[in-house]
């Protein structure tokens, strides 16, 4: 042991640096503030900390705990057996957990996190990506910001996201939400169990939803869009044909340019519109006169063309009062009120509005006020470019956005809302679930009033909560409120900044803390909590172990304490104690096993009053301050035993009365003898040489 309050036990180990501690056979460390606890352990930077047979901590202030775990960069962690911190700010949880590269973080059995800023969560899922993420058992997130959450899913494309079992996000900026939904094109959207996206800005939406095609749309159960830019909406309906629309249960429209609109209505010629099928034909009724050599005429303009002059302004007639009114080229406009006034704009409603070219309003009270905006429902309003609105008084304001369910609003530009009066405000966000909010730029919310605020955040989890900078949360009621934390668990909390909360009811509130395991807290900064109901309150502390009986906790309350143990407590400065109710309460002291107390200043205990221990195999002490051996003891011992063959003496009972001497070369032997002066000599008891 070399270096100030260095303690270094068992055969072969080395402790190098001030307050280093090496226990274990061929335990190493070596760094100011370094521990190894283990056999073999090695803790090679300062404040390092390796407890496990062959682990090893090499960076500054990396922990590495489990058999033959690895924490190599400055402030990682690797938690589990076999696990591998590698680099800067790394984190692996989990046996055979893998965080290769800075600030990457992997939770899990065999889970793997291999670029910056990924994030692994759940056994064998793998995020390799630069800020990916990948939630569930055997998730992959290889793209460059993907996302992947459940089982199996996969988020491969580049700012993709897939969410449920089995999900598929492929392309770039794909977006599969359900059980094996599948997003293949870049910058494709499937939501639905089995729904597939398979090209270039294609989205399906509903069960075993379709849209092949680039550009394609299907929104409904078993729809399909396959034809380019196609759109298919009801259920089984079906658009087969490039730029073809069907809407309606089981439409069909399988010409180029094809229109089928209503339940069971096929249109197969290119270029025509259908409301039904051979043996199935349809009225279209009130239908205003033709203006046009291409208009469609009505059955008064076929009986009596001198009366059709006053119908001229009607295309199709509701059972308002208004008029339908179309006026950019190839415009569509049916109900009362209804307004199309974009080229190849249709409004379909009371009052609905299309104002921009190629926008479609559907629903009373519907605007589409943007290039390529759509707004289905009553009072929907979509008005970024190309944006979709989808649900009573729903709102799709940012370009590209998506807001689909009663009152949602998605008001950032690519923004997505999924659910009753769900909003994404931010850049980039998702809102998935009634009441969900996501705020931030590129933030997730998913879950009934799931929250993600800050930047990059994500929630996940009914009432879940994430409000800082690339905070995330997951779990019910789970909260990350501060930049960089984490939070997995129900009702997790991580408050502290760059904290990290792994269990039910966990709570991280101080700077770079770690707590992991159900009720687990670490409050004071850089502290770890591991274990049921362990607390870490000191700075820099270190807390492992489950509270005994469910009662008693695991505490390290001292600053740059260490308690290891159930009910091990370490309220000392730079205290440690190791082992079930081992208590180490004095400053820099040490308390080695079960029920050890130490609670005097920088000293090492075995054991405690009444319940001492031996320490076996003590090497010789070779400097002043070292600890001697039986073996040192009984050398003296026989040397004084030799010694005392050549002088004897005897006093009498009274204590007091010892021989006195003052000066220089004095010498006085025998009870109540007195040398007072220069080279004098009192022998026998009661001699008196006093020399003034």
């Amino acid at each position: 042991a070399n270096g100030a309050d260095a303690t270094a036990l068992g055969v072969g180990s080395v402790a190098f640096g001030d307050t280093s501690t090496a226990v274990g056979g061929a335990s190493v460390a070596f760094g100011t503030d370094s521990a190894a606890f283990g056999a073999n352990a090695a803790a090679g930077g300062t404040a390092s900390t390796a407890i496990g047979a062959n682990s090893s901590a090499f960076g500054e202030r990396t922990v590495a705990l489990g058999g033959s775990s690895n924490a190599s960069g400055d402030d990682s962690i690797a938690l589990g057996a076999s696990s591998q911190a590698s680099a800067l700010g790394t984190t692996a949880v989990g046996s055979n957990a893998n965080a290769r590269i800075a600030n990457a973080t992997a939770v899990g059995n065999n889970s793997s996190a291999g670029d910056d800023y990924a994030t692994a969560l759940g056994g064998d899922s793998n995020a390799s990506g630069y800020f990916s993420t990948a939630v569930g058992g055997t998730s992959i997130a290889n793209g460059r910001g993907a996302t992947a959450i459940g089982y199996e899913s996969i988020g491969n494309g580049t700012a993709s996201t897939a969410l449920g079992f089995a999900s598929v996000a492929w392309g770039d900026g794909g977006t599969a939400i359900g059980t094996e939904s599948l997003a293949y094109g870049d910058d494709s959207t499937a939501v639905g169990a089995n729904a597939a996206a398979a090209d270039t800005g294609s989205i399906a939406v509903g069960t075993y939803a379709n849209a092949f095609g680039p550009r394609a749309i299907s929104l409904g159960g078993q729809s399909n869009a396959t034809g380019d830019e196609s759109i298919a909406l009801g259920w089984e309906a079906s658009a087969f044909g490039t730029q073809s629309v069907s809407l309606g249960g089981g439409a069909l429209a399988s010409a180029n340019n094809s229109v089928a609109l209503g339940a069971g209505s096929i249109a197969d010629r290119a270029n025509t519109v259908s409301v039904g099928a051979a043996g199935s034909e349809r009225l279209i009724a009130n239908v205003a006169a033709g203006t046009e050599g291409s208009d469609a005429v009505n059955l008064d303009q076929l009986n009596a063309v001198a009366g059709a002059a006053e119908n001229t302004a009607r295309l199709f007639a509701g059972t308002g009062i208004g008029t339908a009114d179309a006026q950019g080229e190839d415009a569509t406009a049916a109900g009362s009120n209804a307004t199309a006034d974009g080229d190849y704009s249709s409004a379909f409603g009371s009052s609905s509005q299309a104002t921009a070219i190629g926008a479609v309003a559907i629903g009373s009270g519907a605007s589409a006020t943007a290039q390529y905006a759509n707004a289905a429902g009553y009072n929907a309003a979509a008005s970024g470019f190309g944006s979709v609105s989808n649900g009573a008084f729903s709102q799709a304001r940012g370009d590209y956005a998506v807001a689909v369910g009663g009152e949602s609003e998605a008001a950032g530009a690519q923004s997505t809302a999924l659910g009753a009066a769900a909003g994404a405000y931010g850049d980039g966000s998702l809102a998935v679930g009634a009441l969900s909010e996501a705020q931030g730029s590129e933030s997730t919310a998913m879950g009934y009033f799931a929250s993600a605020s800050g930047e990059s955040a994500t929630a996940v989890g009914a009432e879940s909560v994430a409000n800082g900078t690339s905070a995330a949360a997951f779990g019910f009621g789970a909260e990350a409120t501060s930049n960089y934390s984490t939070a997995l668990g129900g009702y997790s909390s991580a408050s502290g900044f760059n904290s990290t909360a792994l269990g039910n009811f966990s709570t991280a509130s101080g700077s770079n803390t770690v707590a992991v395991g159900g009720d687990a807290t670490a409050t004071g900064a850089y502290s770890i909590a591991a274990g049921q109901g362990s607390v870490a309150s000191g700075y820099n502390s270190v807390s492992v172990g489950g509270a005994l009986l469910g009662l008693l906790p695991t505490e390290a309350s001292g600053d740059y304490s260490t308690a290891v143990g159930g009910a091990a407590w370490a309220p000392g400065l730079n205290s440690t104690a190791l082992g079930n109710f081992a208590e180490s309460t004095g400053e820099s002291s040490v308390a080695l096993g079960a029920d050890s107390v130490a609670d005097r200043d920088f000293a090492v205990s075995v054991g405690s009053a009444g319940n001492e221990r031996q320490i076996t195999n003590v090497a010789a002490g070779t400097q002043g301050t070292d600890a001697v051996n039986l073996d040192q003891l009984n050398a003296v011992a026989e040397t004084a035993q030799t010694t005392s063959k050549h002088f004897k003496a005897s006093g009498g009972a009274d204590s007091d009365a010892g021989a006195y001497v003052e000066g220089e070369n004095a010498l006085a032997a025998g009870e109540g003898a007195n040398a007072t002066g220069t080279g004098t000599t009192a022998l026998g008891a009661g001699a008196q040489a006093v020399v003034d």
